[in-house]
């Protein structure tokens, strides 16, 4: 629940949150995402938004794992509308601390440059 509630929160106030990172989230169910729905959404995400992460282990059961690839699924759909984003899939880790401790060290590489 953390990680889409990050996504609804960042994506739906860019103005306030200028970096949104979301560790094993996954962002709908089926087809049913609320977040990027158009070239509009993303352009305005793309001129607020400094950094927009989506992370998942690739044995994560909720977000990414065979069957449920909800994840790559709204990357999908980010890609589609240009919307700025970095994916990155840690192989072997699922929906657990050791993979949060490697998304947040990424993120944090990112977001202080």
């Amino acid at each position: 629940m953390g990680g889409r509630q990050v996504l609804a929160l960042g994506l739906h106030n860019p103005y306030v949150f200028k970096y949104v990172a979301c560790f094993s989230a996954s962002a709908f169910l089926g087809d049913n995402q609320y977040f990027v729905r158009s070239y509009e959404d993303a352009e305005k995400l793309n001129s607020q938004i400094k950094l927009f992460t989506l992370m998942v282990g690739s044995e994560d059961g909720l977000a990414n794992a065979a069957g449920n690839s909800n994840a790559k699924k709204f990357i999908e759909v980010c890609r589609k509308y240009e919307l700025n984003h970095m994916f990155v899939e840690n192989p072997g880790f699922a929906h657990e601390d050791a993979s949060w401790c490697r998304d947040l060290y990424k993120f944090m590489q990112y977001a202080y440059k």
